[in-house]
């Protein structure tokens, strides 16, 4: 290998190392912005709507007959979303431990680098892609929680609005 194309790979690790580094950081603090949003919309849905029913079950108004029995659905709905956002948020850890063990299992040459050095990083990243892999899966999971914790509190919302005489249609 000449000194041009070592060179040329000293660089592209390092791009891509980088790279890696600033993009593993900026989705680690998108997925904790969504978590923090499920968990605070969720959880405080469910607190104001049991504070409500604590105030209204000793005397519920007439005109809502079904306020009590929609209220402990709506508020059932907003605790499984609570749920889903604290299982989303032991999987993004889960993940992030993946991610750093895959980060960690890939040999790191000490600079001076040398050409050795660069087939044994080549060869590491076999293993290393791998649990990088389960990670990706184990990611998408997680996502897919997070999507059902939204789906939630939209479902108790609606079941909510439905003892007001609400629906999806009169909304638009």
């Amino acid at each position: 290998m000449d000194d041009r194309t070592f060179e040329f790979m000293k660089l592209r690790y390092q791009h891509h190392h980088d790279s890696n580094r600033d993009m593993f950081a900026s989705v680690m603090e998108a997925s904790s912005q969504a978590l923090k949003a499920s968990f605070i919309m969720n959880g405080a849905a469910t607190i104001a709507l049991l504070a409500l029913m604590g105030s209204t079950a000793s005397n519920p108004p007439a005109q809502f007959a079904d306020f009590l029995p929609n209220a402990a659905i709506a508020a059932f709905y907003f605790s499984l979303g609570v749920l889903f956002t604290a299982i989303s948020t032991g999987l993004k850890y889960l993940v992030q431990a993946m991610y750093a063990q895959a980060t960690a299992d890939r040999y790191q040459p000490e600079y001076p680098y040398t050409e050795e050095d660069y087939k044994e990083l080549l060869k590491s990243w076999g293993s290393a892609d791998k649990l990088a892999r389960n990670g990706n899966r184990l990611n998408y999971i997680t996502i897919f929680f997070v999507i059902c914790a939204y789906l939630w509190f939209i479902k108790g919302v609606f079941k909510f609005g439905s003892t007001f005489g609400l629906s999806i249609c009169s909304l638009f």
